[in-house]
């Protein structure tokens, strides 16, 4: 989906990371192979189905199973498909996750 969306964009005369970021999830191998190389999400997958088969074993042997909703830690993968936010520096003070004031976004 992430590089469908970088080529439409590529495809409208504009730049990835330049004018839009593109984010992807689960950090497939070929994120690391296109230009501009694809920020993503990597998601634990030996740890998701290791869980997966003990709840699955528990289930064969008759045990209870374990919680119905179960969260795993995502880890973010800086590369190069996103840039900074317009009219956001890093030394420009961020208030309460807002955009500071003055800028575009701000008040």
């Amino acid at each position: 989906m992430a590089f469908g969306a970088m080529d439409a964009v590529n495809s409208r005369g504009l730049r990835v990371p330049d004018d839009i970021s593109v984010i992807g999830f689960d950090d497939i191998p070929t994120a690391g192979c296109v230009y501009p190389r694809l920020t993503t999400m990597r998601q634990p997958f030996d740890a998701i189905a290791a869980y997966a088969v003990r709840e699955v074993v528990g289930m064969i042997a008759g045990q209870a199973t374990g919680a119905a909703r179960i969260a795993f830690p995502a880890k973010l993968v800086v590369r190069g498909s996103t840039g900074p936010v317009a009219g956001v520096t890093p030394t420009t003070p961020r208030r309460h996750g807002r955009a500071p004031r003055g800028t575009a976004s701000g008040t």
